[in-house]
């Protein structure tokens, strides 16, 4: 299985406000909900229970969009985070609970 979405954080969201002030970046934060909503996307009511990889590579800007990878690694997705230029943004893996069946992926 292989999941893609496509995202940008628009210039004016609430996130950037002092982070940080003159260049601001996208906290990691907001791209772990990019790994979220690309995850209900497939499964919807799923959640994210462990990140047991993550490395953040590269600082990501308002208004550049980025590609959310999400593949299947055994019980857990594995997830890059990457631009059009196929700059890493971010790379890891976690598992998942999906609410609606009560399994976990561990």
């Amino acid at each position: 299985m292989q999941l893609e979405s496509i995202y940008s954080i628009p210039a004016d969201h609430p996130c950037l406000a002092g982070h940080f002030p003159g260049q601001p970046l996208v906290p990691a934060v907001i791209l772990l909900e990019m790994l979220q909503s690309c995850l209900e996307q497939e499964y919807p009511g799923a959640t994210i229970s462990k990140i047991s990889k993550a490395k953040f590579s590269h600082a990501l800007s308002a208004e550049v969009a980025v590609k959310v990878v999400l593949e299947s690694a055994g019980d857990n997705l594995h997830f890059c985070i990457h631009t059009d230029s196929k700059q890493e943004i971010a790379t890891g893996q976690f598992s998942y609970f999906v609410k609606n069946t009560d399994s976990e992926h561990e």
